[in-house]
């Protein structure tokens, strides 16, 4: 979604706003509107013909191309509030040239989130072994992260408290925080299927989706009570 709007704002493409491709009567030409912090560039050909400075829109920027008379315009819809720029060679609207973007790389979140729960697992097993001021430094960083899960409103979609339960065992003691730094790196080796540990385990290994949710329902209800009991 941001992706998107930054595209239609052109928030991707600062420097650069748009660009024509005009056929004159010696050659073909392009036409492109830079932005800076100290006004917008018209070029001709990489070649500076005009300049809108900041905040002065009104009016066009004038130019030739091939003794053809040439106007960059500032469009302004004051009621969706948006604005967008024109280019007109003698009185003819020229089309802008087609956006071109190269693929987006694939962000694999999987390994991304599984090392940020092996370092999360780590820093509370490591905190719990070697106690204060450690172990205080974690529970307070713990304790933050607590309750900005609670003011996003997650605590309204868990009506037994879960959450609060389980934030509260992990900070109760350096046993708890231990235990629940091992449980959250096998889970995540869980998940990631590391050493074929997700063969070995019941409803897990399934293709179907409804017995792989009662199997991590499972896993997470047993990590839940040895936390609790710890």
């Amino acid at each position: 979604m941001l992706r998107s709007i930054a595209r239609t704002l052109e928030l991707d493409r600062v420097g650069h706003r748009r660009s024509w491709t005009v056929r004159g009567r010696q050659g073909v030409y392009v036409v492109a509107l830079r932005q800076s912090p100290l006004g917008d560039r018209v070029l001709l050909d990489g070649t500076e013909v005009a300049r809108a400075y900041p905040w002065k829109y009104e009016g066009a920027l004038r130019f030739a191309i091939d003794d053809a008379r040439a106007e960059v315009r500032f469009m302004t819809d004051t009621t969706q509030g948006t604005m967008w720029t024109d280019l007109y060679v003698d009185g003819v609207l020229v089309p802008p040239d087609a956006r071109s973007e190269p693929a987006q790389p694939r962000v694999h979140w999987g390994p991304r989130v599984e090392r940020a729960a092996y370092v999360l697992g780590g820093a509370l097993v490591f905190a719990g072994l070697v106690g204060s001021p450690v172990f205080d430094a974690v529970r307070q960083v713990v304790w933050t992260g607590a309750l900005v899960v609670l003011l996003a409103g997650l605590r309204a979609f868990d009506p037994f408290a879960v959450i609060t339960v389980t934030f509260d065992k992990i900070v109760e003691d350096r046993l708890s925080m231990m235990v629940a730094g091992t449980e959250i790196a096998v889970i995540a080796a869980i998940a990631r299927d590391r050493w074929g540990a997700r063969g070995r385990l019941p409803f897990i290994r399934e293709r179907w989706w409804v017995p792989r949710l009662i199997g991590w329902t499972a896993i997470v209800s047993i990590a839940f009570v040895i936390l609790v009991l710890s």
